[in-house]
């Protein structure tokens, strides 16, 4: 990949004075470079399970939420199942204990009832209320476990490849490689190459840039310019740098080639 840095020069002079002259230099720095997706991920499963459906294959467009891959959830269901029957069961039970308390202080105030048998009552309506609210919270464990039952988009994306993932296979935590899902982030676009030392001194991350791909023109800015360089031969080294931009009314493939132009200080 050759980068160009070009000089434009912009001359102005007095009459009034005539050895005075003012010059002002803007520079150019120009590349080419094969358009790739700015942000990608992989998404596997975060537990252990069998898959069951597959819903997408490479190529597919997804929107942030579909469901990408399903996988065994028999037995997560019956836990919400039970777990729904406890919450509803203890739910009468904190409303028995808190009507009985109510007819047990009547009975109180009225005389007719201890102190100790009606702090039995208040003691029985708060065990009831804790059994209520850790049949809640295992419920909504259970819930969590179901969510990780099923692999979703987090943005909108393409999908790249289902590496491993068919119906049947297994997921383990303690895979090392393990099968999954990959994305690329629609809409936001990177253009990689690599500068000089000289280049890489008028640089900074944040410099605006223009992206032209065919007759298009889009805004770019510079996201980031390497501190240490990727490859040194003799006095030569080279530093990698990309430039990012953002494309919404259009999809743009991997590989079409698009020329950059930042506009640098000089040295």
């Amino acid at each position: 990949m050759r980068i160009r840095l070009s000089v434009i020069h912009a001359l102005a002079f007095s009459i009034a004075v005539p050895v005075l002259l003012s010059v002002s230099v803007a520079h150019a720095l120009e590349f080419t470079g094969a358009v790739e997706f700015r942000s990608k991920v992989a998404i596997s499963a975060l537990g252990d399970g069998v898959v069951t459906a597959v819903h997408v294959e490479a190529g597919d467009v997804v929107k942030q939420g579909d469901v990408l891959v399903e996988f065994d959830s028999r037995s997560v269901e019956s836990k919400i199942t039970i777990q729904k029957s406890r919450v509803t069961r203890l739910q009468v039970v904190v409303k028995q204990a808190k009507d009985e308390l109510f007819r047990l202080e009547e009975m109180y105030d009225r005389g007719s009832l201890s102190q100790v048998d009606l702090d039995h009552a208040r003691e029985a309506l708060e065990i009831a209320r804790a059994d209520f609210a850790e049949a809640e919270a295992h419920l909504e464990i259970a819930r969590l476990e179901l969510e990780k039952t099923r692999l979703t988009a987090p943005f909108d994306s393409i999908v790249e490849s289902t590496d491993g993932v068919n119906i049947g296979t297994s997921f383990r935590t303690t895979d090392q490689q393990r099968a999954s899902v990959n994305l690329a982030k629609l809409g936001e676009y990177a253009v990689r190459s690599s500068i000089n030392l000289d280049e890489r001194k008028r640089l900074k991350k944040g410099t605006n840039a223009t992206v032209i791909i065919g007759d298009r023109v889009y805004p770019a800015v510079v996201n980031f310019v390497a501190i240490s360089p990727i490859s040194v031969e003799g006095t030569n080294a080279q530093y990698s740098i990309s430039v990012v931009f953002t494309v919404t009314d259009e999809q743009i493939l991997p590989g079409r080639i698009a020329a950059v132009t930042i506009e640098t200080e000089p040295n």
